[in-house]
C-alpha cells in the first residue's frame, strides 16, 4: 500500500474516532445534564413535602386561635371574682382547658406573641392598631390589645398593640 493510501486511511479512522469520541462526549454530557436535572427535581420536590409537612398544622392552628381567645377571656373574667360551687368547678375546667390546649400548642411549635410595654415594635410580629400618649419612647409598645402566634418560623397572626407617640399629655 502507497505512502498516500496509507495516510488517507490514518486520517480516516482519526476522523471517525474523533466523530465517535465527540458523539460519546455530547451523550455524556447530555446524561449528565440530564442527571442534574432529576437530582434538582428530587431536592425541589423533598423541600415541598418538607414544607408541607411542617406548616400542614397552619391552617388548623389559625382556627383555634379564636378558640384560645375565648378561653383565655373566660378565665379572665372570672379571675378577680370570688367564685363557689359550680361557677369555682367551671372556672377551674376552663383554666385546665386552657393549659391543655397551650400545651398542644407548645408541642407543635406555636409560639405565642406577648409583648410587654416597652418592647420594641415589630413589624413582622406585631400590628399597630392604635397610638397612645405615653413616657415610652416613640414606637415602643404600650399595651398589648391581643396575642400573636408563631408555627414554627411562619406568622399565623400578629400580636395587635398600641404604641407609643412619644409624648405625654
Amino acid at each position: 500500500m502507497s505512502k498516500e493510501k496509507h495516510d488517507v486511511k490514518t486520517d480516516t479512522e482519526e476522523m471517525v474516532q474523533d466523530t465517535a469520541t465527540s458523539a460519546l462526549e455530547e451523550k455524556n454530557e447530555h446524561l449528565m445534564r440530564a442527571l442534574a436535572d432529576s437530582e434538582n427535581r428530587q431536592k425541589i420536590l423533598e423541600r415541598e413535602k418538607d414544607l408541607a409537612v411542617r406548616y400542614c398544622l397552619a391552617d388548623f392552628a389559625k382556627s383555634l386561635l379564636d378558640v384560645v381567645d375565648a378561653l383565655e377571656s373566660a378565665v379572665q373574667s372570672c379571675q378577680d371574682k370570688t367564685l363557689t360551687g359550680e361557677a369555682q368547678t367551671l372556672n377551674e375546667g376552663l383554666v385546665l382547658t386552657q393549659s391543655i390546649l397551650l400545651k398542644v400548642f407548645q408541642k407543635h411549635n406555636i409560639e405565642v406573641i406577648e409583648p410587654e410595654p416597652g418592647d420594641a415594635f415589630d413589624h413582622g410580629r406585631h400590628q399597630a392598631i392604635s397610638q397612645e400618649d405615653s413616657d415610652l419612647p416613640e414606637g415602643a409598645i404600650v399595651t398589648l390589645l391581643r396575642k400573636g402566634y408563631f408555627l414554627q418560623d411562619r406568622l399565623l397572626r400578629a400580636a395587635f398593640v398600641s404604641v407609643s407617640s412619644g409624648k405625654k399629655s
